[in-house]
């Protein structure tokens, strides 16, 4: 399955979403949904599926960390108060 997800990503130019599973939250760890040569096929998940989790578990939590900041930082100075 996996040689046939890579061997049509290759003919259109166009990489695998790995949202396609469900609990990904990203389509790529790297690049976008565009193959290009240099790139290739790093930052697809079919490429490096455990290299795609340590990179999705590192944005999600910085993405958390950003968002408590804002939450805790509006409760302390709300706007207008």
């Amino acid at each position: 399955m996996k040689r046939q997800i890579c061997k049509e990503c290759k003919q259109s130019n166009e990489r695998w979403d790995a949202t396609n599973i469900k609990g990904n939250p990203y389509p790529f760890y790297a690049g976008d949904k565009n193959y290009t040569e240099e790139l290739g096929c790093v930052g697809c998940y079919q490429y490096d599926p455990v290299e795609y989790r340590r990179t999705c578990v590192k944005k999600v939590s910085k993405e958390a960390s950003e968002h408590t900041a804002e939450y805790i930082m509006s409760k302390l100075y709300p706007e207008g108060k």
